[in-house]
Parts: structure tokens; sequence; C-alpha cells
């Protein structure tokens, strides 16, 4: 599935929050916009709810995402000299302590991104915070009454 969103135009980092989102429907505390984000996302298919660590790249993403149960561990490591390790077990690689500049876990339903052409390595608050911006999704989400919404304000109707 992640293939063919990706052939059909969508980005690796929209496309993974599609396809494993956070547990957003329960979550009071979530950002409106940003709920709004994962409502009109919902409409397109299930979530993948693992239990799954994933990790994947497109050439200049490479990203960890953990399903929203958060069953699978997924620990990073990164070093001084710009060296990222992402695994489900400790000391998969020796570091040294003094290498270490960050470590930490992917939670459940987060996701860590590096863009290889920046060097910049984005959380799940980050990326997030890129999706919610890219289009109304508030508006379009309380223009929806079902899920056939999406279907027809897009696509051409027959007469």
């Amino acid at each position: 599935m992640l293939e063919l969103l990706l052939a059909g135009g969508m980005d690796i980092i929209r496309a993974m929050r599609l396809l494993v989102p956070p547990a957003w429907q329960n979550n009071p505390d979530m950002d409106p916009e940003l709920r709004a984000f994962f409502d009109f996302n919902s409409m397109h298919m299930e979530p993948w709810d693992g239990p799954a660590g994933i990790v994947m790249s497109d050439g200049r993403f490479a990203a960890c995402n953990l399903d929203r149960n958060g069953l699978r561990p997924a620990r990073y490591v990164i070093t001084k000299d710009k060296l990222i390790t992402c695994a489900s077990e400790v000391g998969i690689w020796d570091y040294q302590p003094d290498e270490v500049v960050e470590k930490g876990r992917v939670g459940p339903g987060e996701l860590m991104v590096i863009d290889t052409r920046s060097g910049r390595i984005l959380h799940s608050a980050e990326t997030d915070d890129d999706l919610k911006s890219r289009h109304p999704y508030k508006e379009w989400d309380g223009e929806k009454t079902s899920a056939d919404w999406y279907r027809l304000k897009t696509c051409p109707m027959k007469k």
C-alpha cells in the first residue's frame, strides 16, 4: 500500500501518517487542526495497528514509525559523527558513551524522520505541524457527512 501511495504522488511522511496514525480518536488534548488531519485521512483506509515497527526510506527521507499500540520497541542512538541507529534491541552497536549525542525511543504512534538533504532529524510534533498546515483539513472535516464526501467532492459525476 505504501508503494501505491508513493507512486500516486503522496510523500512518504503523509503516507506513513495515513497508514500508521497515532491513537488520535480518544485524545481530548489533541490539537483540533491535527485531529482534523487524522479524521480526514481516516476516510481513506483503516489504520495498520500492528504490532509493527516500520523503517523505510524513499531516497531523501529515512524514517521509523511505530504503530499506535507500541508493542514493538524502537530505540535510537545518534552519535557526534551523525551515525543514527534505530533498532528494537539496545546494544546493537557498541558506542562509546562520549560519542552519543542523543538517545531515546520512538513511542507508540510516533514517527522519527531523517531528512538526508538538510541533515535535520524531525520528530512527530514537527512532521505533524507540517502535515496539518498543508490543507484546510478542519474546514473539510466540518463539511463531510460521511466517508462518501471526499469521493463526491473530487470525482466527476455522470449525469
